[in-house]
C-alpha cells in the first residue's frame, strides 16, 4: 500500500487513511504500519450494517460476500482502528446492479462517465464496491478534499457474482 500511496501522492497531498472492510483482517493491518509512517492518518474498519459486530457486538446475515462477519480477527488492531464504518449490503447490491446491467451502464454514459470506466466497472465485485462505499462515506465525515488520499482495495470482481445478478434481476426486477 505504501508504495501504491507513493506512486499518486503529490508533495502537496495528505495521505488520509485507508478504509477497508474486514475479514480475516490482514490487509487492514496494513493501516498500523502507515500510520507509523503517517502519525495523523486514520484506519477505518467496515462491515455489513445487517451484521455490526464492531459496531454493536451484532449478529446476522447479510450479503456482502467476501467480508468477514460475526467475529473480529485476533491480528486486528482495534485500539488502533480509529472508525468502523457500517454498510447497507442493500447499497451493494444496487450498486454492482448499476455497474453491470445494461440499463445501469446506459445510465451512466448519460450522466457523462467516459466508456473507458463504465468497460472497467465489472472489475469491481460486492465487496469491492462495499469498500468504495466506505470511502466515500469516510472522505464526507472527515470533510476531506481532492488533495486528501485515500486508499482502498477492490478485491474481488464480478465474475465471481453473476448467480447473484441474475437473483437480484428476478428478485427486484429491472430498475
Amino acid at each position: 500500500m505504501e508504495e501504491v500511496l507513493s506512486q499518486v501522492m503529490n508533495p502537496k497531498d495528505n495521505y488520509a487513511g485507508v478504509v477497508l472492510t474486514t475479514g480475516s483482517a490482514g490487509t487492514i493491518g496494513c493501516g498500523d504500519y502507515l500510520k507509523e509512517r503517517y502519525p495523523t492518518s486514520k484506519i477505518a474498519a467496515g462491515e455489513a450494517l445487517q451484521c455490526p459486530t464492531m459496531l454493536a457486538n451484532g449478529f446476522g446475515a447479510h450479503r456482502i460476500e467476501g467480508i468477514g462477519d460475526k467475529h473480529i480477527p485476533w491480528i486486528h488492531n482495534v485500539r488502533n482502528t480509529d472508525m468502523i464504518i457500517d454498510v447497507d449490503d442493500n447499497n451493494s447490491m444496487g450498486i454492482i446492479r448499476l455497474f453491470n446491467e445494461p440499463i445501469g451502464q446506459k445510465y451512466l454514459s448519460k450522466k457523462g462517465v467516459p466508456a473507458e470506466i463504465i468497460e472497467k466497472l465489472p472489475l469491481m465485485g460486492i465487496s469491492s464496491v462495499a469498500n468504495m462505499i466506505m470511502a466515500i462515506k469516510f472522505a464526507k465525515y472527515y470533510e476531506l478534499t481532492e488533495k486528501d488520499i485515500v486508499l482502498t482495495v477492490f478485491t474481488d470482481s464480478m465474475e465471481l457474482y453473476g448467480s447473484r445478478l441474475k437473483e437480484l434481476k428476478e428478485d427486484f426486477d429491472q430498475f
